[in-house]
């Protein structure tokens, strides 16, 4: 996390974005073709470098306001739970650092885990499976991670409670849509 620190913020969210693109490269391929099928007179290639580009930026702006919201919303539910009113213990610089580090790594390996995907379309069900379940297992780690670092010992339990709230309802939604797709 001291090396993150160095980075400008703005770089580790394109880095993000890049990362974030990645894990979604078949998604993008499988978009970029279609698209320049339906429309002829358009290069594959040319979509393909635009739309990576394009969903890079849009994955790193996406970031960028959901770790705003993220932490607006954890405050909030925090400060209603203590029982003693106090702020809530994390920064945001804190906040955002701690998604860089367990988000940057994740993206990679959900990427790398989708790489059959593109040689064996039939794994690309299961292997989303996966690669939800990796994600939703990261915000798991980051809260974790965020109540050992930040959370005192009078406010330990609203911590944990105000970091899970908000991921905990995502989980539900993602694992319902996920036994969808598996079973599709």
């Amino acid at each position: 996390m001291t090396f993150l620190r160095k980075i400008n913020r703005n770089l580790l969210y394109l880095l993000l974005g890049v990362a974030a693109s990645f894990a979604m490269m078949q998604e993008i391929v499988g978009a970029a073709g279609t698209s320049a099928y339906m429309a002829s007179s358009i290069s594959y290639g040319t979509l393909l470098i635009f739309v990576s580009l394009f969903s890079a930026i849009l994955f790193a702006l996406l970031a960028k306001l959901l770790v705003y919201i993220s932490f607006r919303i954890n405050g909030a539910i925090f400060t209603k739970k203590n029982a003693m009113f106090s702020p809530f213990p994390i920064g945001f610089t804190d906040f955002e650092y701690a998604v860089f580090a367990f988000f940057l790594p994740a993206c990679l390996f959900c990427g790398a885990v989708m790489l059959p995907a593109f040689f064996i379309p039939t794994l690309s069900s299961v292997l989303g499976a996966v690669r939800t379940s990796v994600i939703w297992w990261t915000v798991a780690a980051i809260a974790a991670y965020l109540v050992k670092m930040r959370g005192h010992d009078y406010d330990r339990k609203s911590l944990a409670f105000s970091l899970s709230i908000v991921p905990m309802i995502f989980v539900g939604l993602s694992l319902v849509l996920c036994l969808v797709e598996v079973v599709r």
